[in-house]
Order: C-alpha cells, then structure tokens, then sequence
C-alpha cells in the first residue's frame, strides 16, 4: 500500500499520479487502496500517533468523508475492502492479544483469521477479490496462509520446509 502524507493539504499522490483532492482529515497515513468500485471510493488512515490510526471512507464523487471506526481510540488497524459489498478487512490487536484477522460490515467485527498466539504481520487480497493471503508472525519466523475471500475458509498453500521465513510477494 502507498504511504502518503499531506500535512500542508498538498494533493494525494500515488505511484506517479494525484488521487483526487486533499483530504479534509489532516495529515493521512497509509491509503489502502483506492480503486474503481463504489464510485471509486478510497479507504483513508488518519495517523493519531504510533501504530494508531483513525479509519476513514471517501468519496470523491461526493467529497464525502465517512468514518468508519478508530475515531477516539488508540488502536492500531490496516485496512483494505474486503470481497462482499461493503465489507472491510481488518488487522489489528483491539479484539485480543494478538493483531489478527476480521471482516468489518456494518459497524460489527468477525474474525477470519485462527486464534492463535501469533501475530498477523501483513495481509493482503488480490485485485479479483477471491484470495486473501497474511503472513503470521510465528516466534520471529515468517509463514504464509490464504483464505478463500467470500467464505473465509483456509486455502492450502504450498509448503517451503526447507526456508525459514515465507513472504507474500504480491497477486495478480
């Protein structure tokens, strides 16, 4: 996902090309990913101190921007939209011990990801919305899992026995 930062309410900017206006937030973190779906709605992270973010929804059409969850709090999430209409995932440590996977709709948090006493370090989903891949942070070693992206079930990977840290390059 692309870092930007915009203190002074200069124009949003992403690999090479403005993503709209300023947004009325203030200095923003990470966009999660702005895409043509909605009305090309974007997920925006307001920064309120370290590993603690604000999430927003605009959207450009309307130059709307709607509040999703975080506001008030100190809590850590990353966020990107999820496969089913106006669904969210999320990763954050809020619900238990350690940051794990959820599916936000509707004000309400479902986690999709084990319980287990692992971190998610990172979680991404591919552009046709049907995998979600995250890498667990397994006593400093690094494996990767996937979940179907509408049913949430676990998706067999291949196995690497011979490595000792997997990551999650990217999707198509």
């Amino acid at each position: 996902a692309p870092y930007v930062g915009r203190p002074e309410g200069r124009p949003l900017r992403s690999r090479g090309g403005p993503l709209g206006p300023p947004d009325p937030v203030g200095y923003t973190r990470s966009v999660s990913q702005w895409q043509q779906r909605e009305q090309a709605k974007a997920l925006l992270a307001k920064e309120v101190g370290s590993n603690m973010a604000e999430l927003y929804e605009y959207n450009p059409a309307t130059k709307a921007l709607t509040p999703l969850f975080g506001q008030g709090e100190r809590e850590d999430y990353e966020a990107r939209y999820g496969a089913a209409e106006g669904e969210i995932l999320v990763r954050t440590p809020k619900l238990g011990e350690f940051r794990r996977l959820y599916s936000w709709k509707a004000g309400k948090f479902t986690a999709i990801s084990p319980d287990v006493k692992h971190d998610v370090a990172m979680f991404t989903i591919d552009r046709q919305k049907q995998r979600i891949l995250y890498q667990l942070n397994e006593n400093g070693y690094f494996k990767v899992h996937g979940l179907d992206a509408k049913t949430f079930k676990e998706e067999k990977l291949p196995t690497f026995p011979a490595a000792d840290n997997v990551y999650i390059g990217g999707t198509t």
